[in-house]
């Protein structure tokens, strides 16, 4: 009779042991799949300017939005060409946090840029008129940039076009590798 006992209580034990094993394997492969899931899951943030709270961006991990770069082609051209000869090296020192770094067309750009603001005393304003997202990472830019020179107050306007080209990092993060001037089509 102990026997038998003893028998009866093996089998319920290595039954209660199988069940908690296919337990363990099931909650196991369970929680791989809901990391797998979390992992590759599209995470989607709303950017807000502080100056203009009520315009919304959107930034995905996944998906590359328009109204997003159309917002970064406006800031960066705004950030260079609208400038004076006090806050220059300031605009150009949040260009390159934003940029390429190891980028010689756009280090030579923005040398240039330096140069020609600190050389003539000039200040300017750019007013975007359009942009273009075109192929290979690349955004053509219309707009118009006010001169004024030294302490005159004649404005000098023209009409530029400027090619800018990006690179894609972390999902739709983007970062500035180049700018070059497109001669006029005139």
């Amino acid at each position: 009779m102990n026997n038998n006992f003893k028998n009866a209580s093996l089998k319920i034990t290595f039954l209660q042991n199988k069940i908690f094993l296919g337990v363990i394997i099931f909650l196991s492969v369970a929680c791989f799949f809901l990391v797998l899931k979390l992992f590759f899951k599209e995470k989607t943030f709303i950017l807000v300017p502080a100056t203009n709270v009520e315009k919304q961006l959107k930034l995905s991990n996944k998906i590359f939005y328009q109204s997003y770069l159309s917002e970064w082609t406006k800031s960066v051209m705004h950030e260079i060409f609208t400038t004076s000869v006090s806050e220059i090296d300031n605009q150009i020192a949040n260009i390159r946090a934003i940029s390429d770094i190891k980028s010689e067309d756009l280090e030579k750009f923005l040398k240039t840029q330096i140069d020609f603001v600190k050389g003539n005393r000039v200040s300017s304003v750019f007013f975007l008129k359009s942009s273009k997202a075109l192929e290979n990472n690349t955004v053509k830019v219309w707009g118009t940039i006010h001169y004024w020179f030294g302490d005159s107050d004649i404005k000098i306007a023209k009409q530029k076009t400027f090619i800018l080209k990006y690179k894609k990092i972390r999902g739709s993060l983007i970062i500035l590798t180049s700018i070059k001037e497109v001669p006029n089509e005139n």
